[in-house]
């Protein structure tokens, strides 16, 4: 979230003394970096989100294939009751896979609406502080 400048703030950066002027700017820096550390770090909780299920459907797949490969060099034609254990143990990959997506996806959201709220709070924060800086009109 980065931290935008209003019309108000504009004029009275031209008011200000250099040695505000860097204080304010170093205030402006530290807040974009530390909002785009939060935001990297929770990214990787949508990630894990995202490629559970395809790893557990990646799973699906090959068991799928292994089960039919097997059971057609078993016997040359396997009959209905062969092949409903293998997909059984195939389709264990995408309940895993989404028993991983979907409470990672769950905490993402609610830890990234946190950090929004946490980046808006700070920001109404330093923008108090650095109306302090402001010479009186």
């Amino acid at each position: 979230m980065a931290f935008e400048i209003s019309a108000r703030e504009k004029k009275t950066r031209k008011k200000r003394s250099p040695r505000q002027t860097a204080i304010i700017n170093a205030m402006e820096t530290r807040m974009v970096l530390e909002s785009d550390k939060l935001y990297s770090r929770l990214s990787y909780l949508n990630l894990i989100a995202v490629v559970a299920p395809l790893l557990g459907l990646l799973g699906t797949v090959m068991g799928i294939i292994v089960t039919l490969t097997t059971r057609e060099v078993a016997c040359c034609h396997p009959g209905p009751l062969d092949i409903p254990g293998g997909f059984q143990k195939a389709l264990v990959s995408t309940l895993l896979g989404l028993s991983v997506a979907i409470p990672t996806k769950i905490l993402y959201v609610i830890l990234s609406n946190r950090a929004k709220r946490m980046a808006l709070e700070v920001n109404l924060l330093a923008k108090g502080l650095m109306a302090r800086f402001t010479d009186p009109e």
